[in-house]
C-alpha cells in the first residue's frame, strides 16, 4: 500500500521525504517493480531500509500515507475505503452508516489500568445531527465549538490544546512589488496581529516566532515579532524610494471565500488602509493544493493556515520555504537557506539539527516572506463523569 502511494501520489508533498528508502530511486525510474528498503520480515513485521539515517522517518510511518494495508484490497480498483474502511488496532467496526461508525473494543477489561478503558463508542458524523446533539448537551466528548462554548450545569470539562498550526499572511516574493525586501518588512510590522486575534478570542494564541514547535531558541537574542506602526512607516518609505513610485503602491490579495480566513483578511484589510496601501481582490475556492498554488503565484498577497502533519522542523520550514519545492507558496527563494535545509534532511545529530532550523528562522523572519498571524488552539469538551480518557 505504501509503493502504491509512492507510485500514484506525485502530487502529495509528503511524497518527496521518502526519497530515504533505499531503491525508490529505481523504483520512480520504472526500473524495479518493487522498494527493495521495503521488506517483509515476517507474516507481522515490516523492515525499512533507509539510505542514510533521517531522524523523522518513525513521525513519517504514523501518516495515513504510509498506512498498511492487505494486496488484494489495494490492488481492488474502484475501493471507497470511506464507505468499505478496514483496519486493525484497539477498536473493531461494529456498523457504519452514512451518518454514524460504532466501534467495539477489541479487548476490553473492567479494571481501571486496562489498557481500552472504554467498551464502545459511537462517533457521528452528520453536521446538522452533530449540531443539535451539541446544542443539547447530548454527547460524551467533542472536538469543536470550544469558543461558544458554555456549560454553566458543570457537567463538561474544556480543555485547549496548542495546536501545530500558523495561519500567515503569505507574501509573493517574486511577483512586484512585493519582491522588494523592504516593502515586505513594513508589512511585517504593519499588520496587526493582535486584531486578528481579538476575533477568535480564546481559540487563539499570540505568536513571536515563525515555527509553532518549541526549538532551541535564545529568547534574549532572537528577534519577536510585534505589530511597530513607526518601523512600518519606515520600511514603506524606503520601498517607496527604491521602487520609484510616486503614487500609492498597489497589492493583489487572494482570498479563499470558502475559509475563515475571510475573517482574518478583513482585518488585513484595514491595516493595508492604515498604511495608505491600495488593493484588488481576487477570490476563489475548492482548490486542490497545487491549484491553489498556481493561483496564489499570480497574486502579492494571500492568507493561509498551516497545519504541520509530522511534529518536526524540517515539515514546516522545508515544506513552505524550499525553493526546490512544487507548492513554494510564498515563491520563496535563498540559496542560503535551501542549502541548510538540504543539509538538515541528512543530519543525525538531533540538537545539532534543531539548531539549525533556529538559524533558519532567523533568517527567515528577516527575509519577511509571510507575517505570522496566529495559531490555533484544538479544544476538547468531554463530559466529568467520563473515566479512563486520556488527553495527548
Amino acid at each position: 500500500s505504501l509503493e502504491y502511494f509512492l507510485k500514484n501520489k506525485s502530487d502529495s508533498y509528503i511524497r518527496p521525504y521518502f526519497k530515504v528508502l533505499l531503491g525508490i530511486d529505481e523504483f520512480w525510474e520504472g526500473k524495479q517493480p518493487h522498494i527493495s528498503g521495503i521488506q517483509k520480515s515476517s507474516p507481522l513485521a515490516v523492515t525499512f531500509l533507509l539510505k542514510h539515517p533521517y531522524i523523522p522517518f518513525l513521525k513519517l510511518l504514523s501518516l495515513p500515507e504510509a498506512k498498511i494495508m492487505p494486496a488484494s484490497i489495494v490492488n481492488q480498483k474502484g475501493i471507497d475505503l470511506n464507505k468499505h474502511p478496514i483496519g486493525s488496532g484497539p477498536y473493531m467496526i461494529l456498523d457504519k452508516t452514512d451518518s454514524t461508525i460504532l466501534l467495539q473494543a477489541y479487548k476490553w477489561s473492567e479494571r481501571k489500568d486496562s489498557l481500552v478503558g472504554i467498551k464502545y463508542f459511537k462517533i457521528w458524523l452528520d453536521d446538522n445531527s452533530n449540531q443539535k446533539r451539541y446544542e443539547d448537551r447530548n454527547f460524551d466528548i467533542s472536538f469543536s465549538h470550544v469558543r461558544e462554548f458554555e456549560d454553566s450545569s458543570n457537567q463538561f470539562d474544556i480543555y485547549q490544546i496548542p495546536s501545530l498550526t500558523l495561519n500567515f499572511l503569505g507574501i509573493n516574493c517574486q511577483k512586484s512589488p512585493t519582491n522588494n525586501k523592504m516593502l515586505r518588512k513594513a508589512l511585517y510590522y504593519g499588520i496587526n496581529q493582535d486584531e486578528v486575534r481579538a476575533k477568535y478570542g480564546s481559540q487563539s494564541n499570540h505568536v513571536n516566532f515563525y515555527c509553532p514547535l518549541n526549538l532551541p531558541r535564545d529568547n534574549e537574542t532572537f528577534p519577536v515579532l510585534k505589530h511597530d506602526p513607526r518601523k512600518a512607516e519606515t520600511f514603506l518609505n524606503i520601498a517607496s524610494d527604491e521602487l520609484n513610485s510616486n503614487e500609492k503602491l498597489r497589492l493583489s490579495i487572494a482570498v479563499d471565500s470558502s475559509l475563515t480566513s475571510n475573517t482574518i483578511s478583513n482585518v488585513v484589510l484595514r491595516n493595508l488602509d492604515s498604511l495608505g496601501i491600495e488593493y484588488d481582490l481576487s477570490y476563489y475556492s475548492d482548490l486542490s493544493l497545487e491549484e491553489e498554488a498556481k493561483f496564489l503565484s499570480d497574486n502579492n498577497l494571500f492568507v493561509f493556515g498551516w497545519y504541520m502533519d509530522v511534529p518536526d522542523p524540517e515539515f514546516f520550514f522545508d515544506v513552505l520555504f524550499n525553493s526546490k519545492q512544487s507548492i513554494n507558496l510564498m515563491q520563496y527563494s535563498n540559496p542560503i537557506i535551501d542549502s541548510m535545509l538540504e543539509a538538515s534532511y541528512s543530519g543525525r545529530h538531533l540538537d545539532e539539527r534543531l539548531r539549525t532550523y533556529v538559524k533558519i528562522e532567523k533568517l527567515l523572519m528577516d527575509d519577511a516572506p509571510i507575517v505570522p498571524l496566529m495559531n490555533d488552539f484544538e479544544g476538547v469538551i468531554y463530559r466529568v463523569s467520563l473515566e479512563n480518557v486520556v488527553l495527548n
